[in-house]
């Protein structure tokens, strides 16, 4: 094993100790965070442990695409460079050990992780399309037997169901590219979808279960 080079700095997006690991940003804004960021830090052998020399906070105010969030973290990174550089010709790096007990951990994510889980209430799977989308392959679902993949959509007022069953089609729009979907809570419209193979999703046939 080769030994790290202590003169090493590591740049994560997230506000370590939270969210070491993978794909922090993606998992901080599925969960709604408000707070995000960069840490600088020092490596070590421990996943994202390493004493940390500085940080550069972003606030988010939803809705927020990942593409969005993307370009403002490039300007937190940029900040937070030079701000090392300013710091390094003056006097050297320090860094202040992390509390392991505020850690926090994201694991890494697959195909499936793309799935959208219609249990989860329209806000939720909304904060989750924007979150998954490019750079990344986007939200999944299965309609009439096919996946297709979510762009845009956006939540609506609830209905009273009395029989509410998650993934079911409410409605379709007039030109049939749009549909509202019951969720575990809310309703969500679907504005943009597209197949595989890249066609618009036309949603012809209401009866039917999202996911299936």
């Amino acid at each position: 094993m080769h030994e790290i080079d202590s003169r090493f700095i590591v740049f994560h997006d997230s506000l370590l100790p939270r969210y070491r690991g993978f794909a922090p940003t993606v998992a901080a804004l599925i969960v709604g965070d408000t707070r995000i960021g960069v840490s600088a830090f020092r490596p070590e052998p421990g996943v994202d442990t390493g004493a940390i020399i500085d940080q550069e906070p972003l606030d988010i105010a939803y809705p927020a695409t990942i593409r969005e969030v993307y370009q403002q973290l490039g300007g937190a990174y940029a900040n937070l460079a030079r701000r090392l550089l300013a710091q390094a010709e003056r006097h050297p790096l320090a860094g202040v050990a992390q509390v392991d007990a505020l850690a926090t951990y994201s694991l890494w994510r697959d195909e499936d992780d793309y799935a959208i889980d219609w249990t989860q209430s329209s806000t939720q799977i909304r904060r989750f399309i924007d979150a998954v989308g490019w750079p990344y392959l986007g939200a999944k679902t299965r309609y009439l037997g096919e996946e297709i993949r979510i762009g845009q959509a956006e939540p609506l007022p609830d209905l009273t169901f009395v029989n509410r069953q998650a993934g079911k089609l409410w409605s379709i729009g007039p030109t049939r590219s749009t549909a509202e979907v019951v969720c575990g809570d809310g309703v969500l419209r679907i504005a943009e979808a597209k197949f595989a193979d890249g066609r618009p999703v036309l949603f012809t046939s209401l009866r039917q279960r999202l996911g299936r």
